[in-house]
């Protein structure tokens, strides 16, 4: 039998080809992305809830299952690179600081951690002879350097469909707190003066969006106005999490111009409590936190020679400061 001049067993074939060849004529929906193929991603920085956010590089940490995770560098704006197909976990942040060092091989325990420090290296002449006393209780804590600032972003993805842009959404890591303290006696007589606080986070965990319970101490410069008030800033990750209620203690170290060592203790648990923090970061939250007290007495300068006690030029001197904040 024909038709057309077709046979039987031709139009048989052609209405077989035809019908395996209709769903791809027909049907525009995206490929799916095998495992094993690649696909390019434009990465993009929505910098939009950070305003005034200056960072100079940043890195893309990628997870997948059980596998190394991958580091990309890119560029503050973002760039192009490839994934094959899978289930992925991503962490990005900004990576141009000598003071923070990343670790971590999954998505869960991957942290950003400030570096150990010591206060010889922020006043080499007043600690260099001896180690500087510290608030009771902090013993065992380790002195880190105040992180720079550091913003983060997290996502994961399903990337087996054709998806051809991921975007993260910027957020503040640090926090940054202002000491002000107002009505310093003799503050003239001062030669050096720097600070400590403890009991704060020593690093960031992205995919938890928070600080780690990890006390540490960390030391900061003090500014002065040469007559009545110091100011001290100190930028952190936070402090303990919310089931976390340990102590902050601001020490105050200052050597007077006749070479003697005092210092001061301020209890600062409560304020640092109180304060208006975000310990989580966070689009349109201000990082930057007031912390006013009052009250430093310095020691007058020390008497001529022969008239009242000379207080011992190689021990440290302490005061201490009655009012808890």
């Amino acid at each position: 039998m024909t038709l057309l001049g077709y046979t039987t067993r031709t139009l048989c074939y052609l209405l077989a080809v035809w019908l395996l060849t209709m769903p791809l004529v027909s049907c525009n929906h995206k490929d799916l992305l095998n495992i094993g193929d690649s696909q390019q991603l434009d990465i993009l920085f929505d910098w939009s809830g950070v305003p005034g956010a200056t960072p100079q590089q940043m890195r893309l940490v990628v997870f997948k299952s059980a596998s190394q995770p991958l580091v990309l560098p890119f560029s503050p704006q973002g760039g192009t690179t490839s994934l094959t197909g899978g289930s992925y976990d991503f962490i990005v942040y900004n990576s141009e600081s000598e003071v923070l060092s990343a670790s971590g091989n999954t998505y869960e325990d991957f942290q950003i951690a400030s570096l150990p420090t010591s206060l010889a290296r922020f006043s080499p002449e007043m600690f260099a002879s001896q180690r500087a006393p510290r608030a009771e209780g902090t013993e065992e804590q380790k002195m880190v350097y105040s992180p720079d600032e550091l913003w983060t972003s997290v996502r994961s993805l399903d990337f087996f469909h054709d998806v051809q842009t991921v975007t993260f959404p910027m957020q503040a890591a640090t926090i940054e707190y202002v000491f002000v303290i107002n009505n310093v006696q003799n503050l003239n007589n001062v030669k050096e003066i720097t600070a400590t606080i403890s009991g704060m986070s020593e690093s960031w965990i992205p995919s938890l969006d928070r600080c780690s319970d990890t006390h540490c101490i960390m030391p900061f410069t003090v500014s002065s106005d040469g007559q009545s008030t110091i100011t001290a800033r100190v930028r952190c990750f936070g402090h303990c999490p919310d089931d976390d209620h340990s102590e902050h203690i601001l020490m105050i170290y200052a050597m007077l111009a006749d070479q003697t060592k005092w210092y001061y203790q301020f209890n600062i648990t409560q304020a640092l409590h109180d304060a208006n923090h975000h310990d989580a970061g966070g689009e349109g939250v201000h990082p930057e936190v007031p912390i006013v007290l009052d009250d430093l007495p310095l020691p007058a300068p020390v008497p001529a020679e022969g008239m009242g006690l000379t207080p011992q030029v190689d021990t440290w001197q302490e005061i201490t400061i009655d009012h808890i904040l």
